[in-house]
């Protein structure tokens, strides 16, 4: 018998309250948007549960007060699980954007063009990448390429010319820093404590403030523990 892949989930746990302080988290005097809300649609996305995403989604659009917030926050919600989906799993992102569009109807947000340019040459793209690695990246940049290069012959070049041009490098939605704080929550969705840690530097470096990224890493931590609460699962230490 198929079941839905939140059945054993239910009731739900992506309640107003929970979303509520989450959003209380993030630090008041920030100069970034409260990134707390999608960062939890990303932690939910990277669990399979897209139903939760959806939750998350109607909780951050019925948190708007006019229609360009409202599109503005749909935007900027798209774009963190969009971004994020190459850490996580393709099919998982998939799954929680298609639940995000269905409830686009239900709220009233037209879906809009694509942002990227679909034409731009690979050779665009890589140098794109490029820059965006290095300034995420600092000083450890060549040395993060070497190892990517050991990792797989090819995986450096794609991560350049597919993954950091295309995607990461793109910040007419959300900029550098948030960008990194996507990273950052995805990662500890699946908990990679060695990446998580590699993104909390390119954060700063991208600019956001050290308060901020502890900050997303409480959100994406308490999250992760309610999740695994559900599931009756621990936490790794």
């Amino acid at each position: 018998m198929s079941s839905s892949p939140q059945s054993s989930m239910s009731p739900l746990i992506a309640t107003p309250a929970f979303l509520t302080t989450l959003t209380a988290l993030f630090p008041a005097n920030s100069t970034l948007p409260n990134p707390a809300l999608w960062v939890a649609g990303i932690v939910f996305a990277a669990h399979s549960l897209p139903s939760e995403v959806a939750e998350v989604y109607t909780h951050a659009v019925n948190s708007t007060t006019c229609a360009e917030e409202k599109k503005n926050t749909t935007r900027v919600f798209r774009e963190a699980l969009f971004k994020t989906g190459n850490l996580y799993g393709a099919p998982r992102m998939i799954n929680s954007l298609l639940e995000v569009r269905k409830t686009m109807d239900v709220v009233g947000v037209p879906d809009e063009a694509g942002y990227r340019d679909h034409d731009m040459p690979v050779e665009k793209l890589n140098e794109a990448g490029v820059k965006m690695f290095n300034h995420t990246y600092g000083e450890g940049a060549a040395d993060t390429r070497e190892l990517l290069r050991g990792v797989h012959p090819d995986f450096d070049y794609f991560m350049m010319s597919l993954i950091y041009g295309p995607i990461n490098a793109f910040l007419g939605v959300i900029d550098a820093a948030q960008t990194s704080i996507a990273m950052i929550a995805a990662l500890i969705a699946i908990e990679a404590p060695l990446q998580v840690g590699w993104h909390e530097a390119g954060a700063i470096r991208n600019g956001a403030s050290k308060e901020d990224v502890e900050a997303v890493k409480q959100i994406a931590e308490k999250c992760l523990m309610r999740i695994k609460e559900a599931k009756g699962e621990k936490m790794k230490s």
